[in-house]
């Protein structure tokens, strides 16, 4: 075992009669730069699948993620756990945040709490983030969370080199083939879960002290977790044969002689709590090499082989002195021969309107019918067929309108604007004749903020 112990054995009470040593993990923090806690990890080898108390400030890369995921108005709630990846930047999966409304991100107050042993203690290292990036291939439950990876930027850096009890979180290496990946990490392997417990299980207990367990990297092809997992080159199973708890979100490590690797993100547990004979599910980081350093480092990002379960984006950098083109935030195609698209970054398209009205004849004059794009801030250029039933003569009593400013359809403070007047091309053919020139521009009833909104370009 690749442990070092320390001089002064360590102890503790697994129950009121037994006493189990525990291993002493002696970090070189004068040679690495990450992995490595404020106090040195003592885990205790058990068969039990509550964990135990970490020793304070041991895992200093782990973070609190907090907002009123309960909601119950309390803001402070820890919900979720997660890693620092560097000043800036914080690790946890995609179902941790997949919910939170991004244009509206540092009005909801979503936190996260770092340097911290105890969620009440009072010195917390407290910082917002202004941005999220859930990986754009994602699944969520429909495919058993599939590339359930996210990563958070905060408003404010971390002082990672004024507090000691922050610590930078260590990533494994970048694999130069998939088969590579895949067994990454090593079957049996011996990890460390760590968090401040599950979030909605009534039955456990919920703990205000950080914890860890030892747990067991499983082999995709092991009968307990083949049955649950969904994609082996970008997850793995861990803890089957001893249980396993921790916070979703939160890192699993490694310890590699001198420090702890982070290996993966807890993702989900199967039949609700981690028991024996059901594993939990991790994100196999090291497959996701290239999407956190294009996230964290866009402008300096090459590749020279080829990626392991995930293809670089193309980033389209707008240059924004140019008065059209270009969005609130740079453009990026994911390279993918996958039919069906994928989910365009929040603002990245300012240009494009939703033009709506009641096109279902159902009574919705709020449903999507039909797209348009800005040509200034009283004209939308859109196609003739989107627009070619109205009566010119009535428009505004037709409650025809547009939305800009949006990424979601559902998002509750779009830029309404009402269309009061259609020009539609007089040569425009319709059906019969394939739609030859099929196209219109709608006048609206007043102008778009294209000065002054960030998000109307």
């Amino acid at each position: 075992m690749n442990y070092k112990a320390s001089t002064t054995p360590v102890t503790r009470t697994t129950t009121a009669t037994i006493i189990r040593p525990s291993n002493v993990y002696i970090c070189n923090k004068n040679n690495v730069s990450c992995g490595c806690g404020f106090t040195n990890v003592a885990l205790t080898p058990s068969r039990i699948a509550n964990g135990e108390d970490a020793i304070p400030y041991s895992w200093s890369m782990i973070v609190s993620l907090r907002y009123d995921c309960l909601k119950n108005g309390n803001l402070t709630t820890h919900c979720y756990g997660g890693s620092i990846l560097n000043e800036h930047y914080v690790l946890t999966a995609a179902h941790c945040v997949d919910k939170i409304n991004q244009s509206s991100i540092l009005s909801q107050n979503i936190t996260i709490a770092a340097g911290i042993h105890n969620l009440t203690e009072v010195n917390q290292t407290i910082r917002r983030f202004d941005r999220i990036f859930i990986h754009s291939d994602y699944t969520g439950p429909v495919h058993w969370f599939k590339n359930d990876i996210a990563i958070l930027h905060l408003s404010k850096p971390l002082d990672l080199d004024i507090n000691p009890r922050i610590t930078r979180t260590c990533r494994p290496p970048r694999m130069s083939t998939q088969q590579d990946a895949r067994e990454y990490p090593s079957n049996g392997s011996m990890l460390a879960v760590i968090g401040w417990g599950l979030l909605n299980r009534p039955f456990n207990v919920k703990t205000q002290v950080l914890q860890q367990l030892y747990i067991y990297a499983v082999h995709h092809i092991h009968p307990t977790c083949a049955q649950y997992i969904s994609d082996v080159d970008v997850q793995f199973c861990a803890g089957v044969y001893e249980g396993s708890k921790g916070d979703s979100g939160g890192p699993v490590l490694q310890w590699l002689g001198d420090h702890w690797e982070q290996v993966g993100i807890a993702s989900y547990v199967v039949r609700d709590c981690a028991a024996v004979g059901h594993p939990s599910v991790y994100i196999r980081l090291t497959s996701f090499h290239d999407w956190i350093e294009w996230i964290m480092n866009p402008g300096n990002y090459t590749t020279t082989t080829t990626t392991v379960a995930y293809h670089p984006p193309t980033i389209y950098t707008c240059n924004r002195n140019v008065s059209c083109g270009c969005g609130a935030i740079s453009v990026v195609f994911n390279l993918s021969r996958i039919i069906g698209g994928d989910t365009a970054f929040p603002y990245s398209w300012s240009m494009i309107v939703s033009i709506r009205y009641n096109c279902y004849y159902d009574g919705n004059f709020n449903a999507h019918c039909c797209g348009g794009t800005i040509l200034n801030e009283y004209y939308i250029l859109t196609a003739a067929h989107c627009v070619d039933d109205f009566n010119p003569s009535s428009i505004l009593s037709q409650s025809i309108t547009i939305a800009v400013g949006i990424h979601n359809l559902t998002t509750s403070h779009p830029i309404i604007r009402r269309v009061d007047q259609i020009f539609i091309h007089p040569e425009y053919a319709g059906q019969p004749h394939l739609f030859k020139n099929d196209i219109a521009i709608l006048h609206l009833n007043e102008p778009l903020n294209i000065d002054t909104h960030p998000f109307v370009k």
